[in-house]
Order: structure tokens, then C-alpha cells, then sequence
């Protein structure tokens, strides 16, 4: 267990740490109770216990994302302190999941939360996401001449380094995958619901296509 000194939480932008295990995070905290995705029910897993989890690992402010740079020691001791673990070596399927970014709904609350740190790198991404396929689309139609692919490179790059930031260092494919379409989704303005089963079709379009 890590040594962190109570007062390192109090940088949080919501300070999960100080409230009692009955304390309702959503009811202690407005702005986090009026976003429709955290209200997500998993069937294991107490809804406090899971806020505080994303909330220990994605804030730019967190003492674990300060001290634990590599992201996936950070997601191991974050669900230690949150509850979702009681033991680093014995982590159930169920919580396994979570940490390895299996569950869409999940994915969605992680994309929120960051939303609140990076609302301007959110809208930076889309205006990128919009030049990166212009110039694909270029290099598929033949007119991909040097100076074209290089810039085609450099803006896949900085789509990378984007993503990273707001995803605090996340390495898996996956939630990088869903951030991409849940921008695309929020844009057309639907419902957290439908976009978490957009998210599930796209997933198993996939893994048929791929045979996975």
C-alpha cells in the first residue's frame, strides 16, 4: 500500500477521499450527479467504489497519478484504495475487466470524467480527428506525394500525443478507441445508452471481421 498523506487528496477536483464509506459521492458532489453516465449500475461493483477508482486513477490532480507513472501499477493501487481490491495479488475477473477497460460503460464514465480536465483538448481532438481522415483520403486517391504523407504522419502523431494526455497515460487500444467514437457520438448528441451499445456493435462487428 502506498504511503499518501491525506492532505495529497485535497487537490482532487472532487475530494472522494475525505467521505465516509456510506457518504454518496454523487450526492456529495452536483456536477458529477447531473452526467447521465455515472449513474451506471455494474452488477459486482458499488457505484462509489467505481467513482473513486476513475477518479483516483484520471485526475490530472490524483496523488496515485502523481507518484505512479506507469499506468497500470497506478490502476492496481487505485482499486486498492477505492474498494475494488482487497489484496494487489488476488484481483477477481469482474475487476479485472475494469482495469483492462473490457466494460463500455465503464469507458464511458472514464471519458467523462476526463471531459471535465479537457474540454478544449476534447474539441482540439475532433478538428484533428476531421484533418487526419482529410489527408488519409488524399493519400488513398493517389495524391499522397512526400511532403502530403509526412504531414499526414505528423498529425497522426499529435492525434496519438492528444490521446494520451486526456487519457492520463493510457496505453490499452481499446479505451483509446472508444474515446475516438464516443467524440464522434457526442457530437450527433445521442443518448449515453444507445452510445454504449453503438460502442458494443462496433466491438463485435470487429472481433467478426477478425475472427478475434
Amino acid at each position: 500500500m502506498l504511503d499518501i498523506d491525506p492532505s495529497e487528496y485535497k487537490a482532487l477536483r472532487f475530494n472522494v477521499h475525505e467521505l465516509g464509506p456510506t457518504h454518496s459521492v454523487l450526492n456529495k458532489f452536483e456536477r458529477l450527479n447531473i452526467i447521465p453516465e455515472f449513474h451506471y449500475k455494474h452488477p459486482k461493483v458499488k457505484t462509489n467504489e467505481l467513482l473513486k477508482y476513475i477518479i483516483y486513477v484520471y485526475d490530472k490532480n490524483s496523488p496515485f497519478r502523481v507518484r505512479i507513472k506507469e499506468i497500470d501499477k497506478r490502476k492496481v493501487y487505485a482499486a486498492l484504495e477505492a474498494g475494488l481490491i482487497k489484496d494487489i495479488q488476488d484481483i477477481p475477473k469482474h475487476v479485472s475487466e475494469i482495469l483492462n477497460n473490457k466494460i463500455v460503460q465503464i469507458n464511458q464514465m472514464i471519458v467523462e470524467y476526463v471531459r471535465q480536465f479537457h474540454e478544449h483538448k476534447f474539441a482540439y481532438l475532433f478538428s484533428l480527428e476531421h484533418l487526419y481522415y482529410s489527408q488519409l483520403k488524399v493519400i488513398m486517391d493517389g495524391g499522397g506525394d512526400a511532403i502530403k504523407t509526412k504531414e499526414f504522419q505528423q498529425t497522426e502523431q499529435l492525434l496519438e500525443q492528444v490521446v494520451s494526455d486526456i487519457l492520463a497515460g493510457e496505453r490499452d487500444e481499446q479505451i483509446k478507441k472508444d474515446l475516438h467514437e464516443i467524440v464522434v457520438f457526442k457530437k450527433l448528441e445521442l443518448r449515453p445508452e444507445d452510445i454504449a451499445k453503438m460502442l458494443l456493435e462496433n466491438r463485435r462487428f470487429k472481433a467478426e471481421q477478425y475472427n478475434l
